[in-house]
């Protein structure tokens, strides 16, 4: 839904209510997930110091890859946003491009110094998918869905937020999930392909456009690398994530086990700080873009 600001209206382009975001969270470590979701004032602690240093930690954590990523998010929300329109009919208030990005970096303490980067990558992607507008039909824009699962006898809210839905001129529906990279090639798409999220996007696509449903892609948008010697260009790469049919079939049971899982811990009135944690040499305290914002509460109290 777009929120007012000073008569310009903008996308909502942040985690949906129930996404696969936090159940992603839950199922890497229910003490990640408990720690995000007392950061949001889902969970509750009466020890507000160990709460200010989650928050903290949260705050640190939030480096020029996830601040670039949310303004390009706004961007491409209000890119397609506005062809959206257009192609309906529409007319009614929408903040430009650059000033959903600017507006996008006043949530952030260092957003401004991404601002440039962020509008020179949108610029030379709009210059670069300029025909889109002629060749597809764009269905849907940071569009929540939602569905439920059965747990317990209890119905279980699943959302998910849907970046961009194009369909082209043979109806086939491709559900588009924006990336902003230092390095984007089609290499990257095994990084995403079996995480929740893509999974997700395919299991709401597949339910909502059951007739022309075509894939997920994800849009890679690789920053400009500047040097003293040499101006670089942003670069971009649309890429079909693969289907996975079984993991589809099995995400269900999944989300089934994560919700139950927090559901006894809630009515056990477990401690958020006490959460199961996840420790071994699976990639949770330490993967590829670093160490877990938490690892060293979890480490040393």
């Amino acid at each position: 839904m777009p929120s007012e600001n000073d008569d310009l209206y903008f996308l909502d382009a942040g985690q949906s209510e129930r996404g696969g975001h936090n159940y992603g969270l839950a199922d890497t470590c229910l003490q990640l997930y408990a720690n995000h979701q007392l950061a949001r004032g889902k969970l509750t602690t009466s020890d507000e110091d160990y709460l200010q240093r989650v928050r903290d930690a949260i705050d640190a954590d939030m480096g020029p890859p996830l601040i670039r990523g949310c303004m390009l998010h706004a961007g491409m929300g209000h890119h397609y946003e506005a062809i959206r329109r257009e192609q309906q009919g529409i007319d009614s208030p929408l903040a430009s491009v650059e000033e959903a990005v600017v507006h996008s970096a006043d949530e952030f303490v260092e957003g401004k110094e991404h601002i440039d980067i962020v509008m020179e990558t949108m610029t030379a992607y709009i210059e670069s998918r300029g025909n889109e507008a002629r060749r597809y039909k764009v269905l849907a824009v940071e569009q929540e869905l939602r569905a439920y699962v059965k747990v317990d006898g209890r119905k279980e809210l699943i959302t998910i937020r849907i970046d961009l839905v194009l369909q082209d001129r043979q109806r086939r529906t491709m559900v588009i999930d924006h990336k902003g990279r230092m390095w984007g090639n089609p290499k990257t798409v095994r990084g995403y392909a079996n995480g929740m999220q893509t999974l997700l996007l395919e299991r709401f696509g597949r339910k909502e456009w059951p007739d022309t449903f075509y894939g997920v892609y994800l849009n890679l948008c690789e920053w400009p690398h500047h040097t003293k010697k040499k101006q670089g260009r942003p670069k971009f790469v649309r890429e079909l994530v693969p289907s996975r049919p079984a993991a589809l079939d099995a995400v269900s049971d999944t989300l089934r086990y994560i919700a139950q899982q927090q559901h006894a811990l809630v009515e056990a009135g477990t401690d958020p700080r006490r959460y199961p944690k996840s420790f071994g040499d699976n990639g949770t305290c330490e993967h590829r873009y670093g160490p877990c914002p938490f690892v060293d509460i979890c480490n040393h109290g």
